[in-house]
Order: structure tokens, then sequence, then C-alpha cells
């Protein structure tokens, strides 16, 4: 079911916000490489702070300290990155404090280091398997922790387009890994894979998962927009309560929210969203083109009478054609969405050419209301670029937030996971700022 309920720009008025989270404290980490982005990773226990990056020199890093101290010291891994923007970087630190670490990887073998002593950085163990199955083409490396606590660890086995989900689980008292989903989560049976986000665990009881699927390496042909939750990560269902079989495949309709032409659909991987209403009903957002082919976002939630309504929420005269192998630059990001109270929603995004906004959904229906700048959830002034020189492609800001610690750094935007033509920019100093 379809039912539209767009954003006219010009009808809504903006409703003002304003920003008064204020700086703490900044402090240098290290140089790191500004020719292309990759996503970095920081973890926090027992009053110890850890950081893994790539330095200047591409050295895969972890960078550690006590939070109450202003520097921090370093120990470098037995790993390089090349120029992939994939290749980023995970850390965990498990209930008895030894640090896991795992990145730089993109289709390649399992690259995997743990602390040799308990909230020890300045020692990793250069280990690189887990299992010692389906460790040969890993990519995505994410730790999460379960609701009990347990140590996980995901990555995505095989290609862009033919890949599929593997979960480990880490056994604190032999102190190794174990399969902790005896085939994989999602299987694209060596025809597609999906792109995954989550799962997220909410004050609903459940793990919420979506994903659209991926029918090759280009980008542009990535369809299907689905949904799962789970009680356990093991058991699963569709969003009416319904079991599905394991792994979960293409052909399980009941988990297909928006069904779409495998070639030119406008969805991307990595674009999604969502929120648990009032009614602990979820909430999912998506982009995906209009009948016009241009670019939008639309809500979907499931209603009483079993069908997924969905809403389109933006009328943009704009259309993001994408297409292609490797990391591309995103002209539209969805940054999230949260619950407002007094039966509203919002819904925030940068767009290159709409600026960044956030549009406020009525709960019960789903239409919009207004739009307003989108309020960081950090100071302003910090997503300002500061970076200057004669480059093809302009700077960009990083941010990976952990509560009230923040990394920030400036890079050129993704390549096609290539090397940059033209003059190289000087490494740039990565930053830790607490926010009050």
């Amino acid at each position: 079911m379809i039912i539209l309920a767009v954003l006219m720009m010009a009808n809504i008025k903006p409703v003002g916000a304003q920003n008064k989270i204020k700086i703490k404290k900044r402090i240098n980490v290290d140089l790191v490489e500004a020719s292309f982005p990759v996503e970095f990773d920081q973890a926090i226990a027992k009053g110890q702070h850890y950081i893994a990056y790539f330095d200047q020199d591409k050295n895969f890093s972890i960078a550690y300290r006590k939070l109450r101290q202003k520097e921090f010291k370093k120990t470098i891994l037995d790993s390089q990155i090349g120029w992939d923007s994939h290749n980023f970087t995970a850390i965990a630190i498990d209930e008895q404090g030894y640090i896991h670490v795992s990145g730089n990887m993109h289709n390649v073998q399992l690259n995997y280091w743990r602390s040799k002593k308990p909230h020890d950085a300045s020692e990793f163990e250069a280990i690189h398997f887990m299992t010692g199955r389906e460790e040969n083409r890993v990519t995505y490396p994410h730790f999460l922790k379960t609701n009990s606590g347990e140590l996980l660890f995901h990555y995505r086995h095989g290609g862009s387009g033919n890949g599929y989900e593997v979960y480990n689980k880490w056994d604190p008292e032999t102190k190794s890994w174990n399969r902790f989903l005896d085939e994989p989560l999602i299987d694209g049976e060596n025809q597609k894979n999906a792109y995954m986000s989550g799962p997220f665990y909410e004050n609903d009881g459940y793990y919420h998962l979506y994903w659209v699927w991926r029918e090759s390496p280009d980008c542009s042909t990535n369809h299907d927009f689905s949904y799962a939750r789970s009680k356990d990560l093991i058991h699963w269902e569709s969003v009416d309560g319904t079991p599905v079989e394991s792994p979960m495949t293409f052909n399980q309709e009941s988990l297909k929210v928006d069904k779409s032409e495998i070639q030119g659909s406008g969805m991307l991987n990595g674009v999604q969203k969502h929120i648990i209403d009032s009614r602990n009903r979820i909430i999912l957002c998506n982009m995906k083109y209009d009948e016009q082919g241009n670019s939008q976002l639309y809500a979907y939630r499931w209603n009483e009478v079993g069908k997924w309504d969905e809403f389109q929420i933006t009328n943009w005269d704009y259309r993001f054609e994408f297409s292609g192998w490797g990391s591309i630059v995103f002209a539209i990001k969805l940054k999230g969405m949260r619950y407002l109270g007094n039966g509203e929603i919002g819904v925030a995004y940068e767009h290159t050419q709409y600026g960044n906004q956030e549009i406020i959904l009525d709960e019960n229906t789903l239409k919009p209301t207004s739009t307003r700048d989108y309020v960081l959830p950090y100071p302003e002034e910090l997503n300002k670029v500061t970076s200057s020189g004669d480059f093809a492609k302009p700077f960009e800001v990083h941010i990976h937030q952990l509560g009230k610690y923040l990394l920030r750094w400036e890079t050129l935007p993704p390549n096609n996971d290539r090397k940059p033509e033209g003059q190289m920019p000087a490494p740039y100093m990565l930053e830790l700022i607490e926010i009050e």
C-alpha cells in the first residue's frame, strides 16, 4: 500500500533549533592519512580509552590512555592500509578486559589481534583467525555485545553480490571463538548478498535488522528493502511475528518491506534508519527513486490489516545518480530518526542540494508537518572544514562519537578505492574531543 505524504518544501515552514553543546576538552591523538577516508573506532572500559585507526604512514595503530590523562600512547600492529575506504577498524573489550581488534579487510584473509594482558594495549598477539572456517574472504568486521553481555563478532564472507553473514561468539573461559550461528544469518545463495543495518537492540525487547539486496558489485543493483526481528539473535521472525527459516534468503517474501526493480531502484545501502514509536511499532526509512526518477525518502510502518504502509516524506527535484564499484561519495545521507515526544518523530538528513534538515512527522499519520535545521549531537563548529589547498575534491569532516567522546579528522572524499590523482594533502591531526 502506498500512501503519499509528500513534504512540500515551499509550504511547510521550518522551525528553529539551537545547539547548546559545549566543548570541554581537546586532545591530539596522532597524525593520520588525509587523502581518503576510512572509518575509525573507539572503546572505553574500566577508565581506559582505546582508539583503533590508521596513522599518517598507513599503519594500523592503537592509541590508548587513562581517561584522566591528556596524552595518548601508541601501539602499531602488523598491518598497513592501501587506498580502500572499505577497510575500517573495529575494537571491543571483553568482560575480562582483553582488547579485541580487527579491520583493514576487503574480501581478504581475516585480520585479528588480541591484547596479551587485560586492559593493556601495549602488546597484542597477531592471531589472524577465530574458528578457522570461512575466514579467507572477509569484509565489514563488527564487534557487538548482546543485551546479556556476550561478545559477538560479525563479518561478511564472500564478495559484493555473492556473500553471506557470519557470526562468532567469544568464550571467555577457553579464550576462543566459536560459531554463534551454525549457518549464515542471511544467505544470497551465491547469487546476491544483503547489505545490512544492525542488528539494533531496542526497549521493545527485540533486535531489529534491515537490509537491501545487492545483485552485483555495482551499487546501482541494490533492490528489495527487507526487515526481520529477533529476541535472541538466533530465532528470527517477520514483522507480524511469523517465524522464518534460517538462513534468511531472498525468496522469503514475508521479510520484504518494499520490492523493487533489480537495476536502478535508487536504493543505496547504508542509508536506511529506524525508530520505535510510542506504541512499540517499528518505523523504517529508506531512499529510492520516485515515479519521476528523483531521489526521495520514504517511511514505512506495518498496518493493522497486515501490510506495510509506505509514506513519501520528501518532494525533492533531484536525482542522486550512483553506480559502479568501490566506495562512492554520498549526495544524500540519512543521519537518523528520533522520537521527539508530543506525537512527533524527527528524520534528519544531509543533502548536497537541500542542506542539512530534520523533517518533523506526525506520529499517527507519518505526514510531514514542518522542517527545521538539523541539530548536531555535538558543537556545530566541529562540522566545519578547516583544511584548504588546491585539490580535485573538497575536504570533508569525519566524526566518530561514543557518548561524550568524539574522534574528529578531515580527509578528501572516497575515490572508488583508488589512489587520488594530483596533489596529495598533508597528514591531518586526529583529535579526541570531550563535550559537556
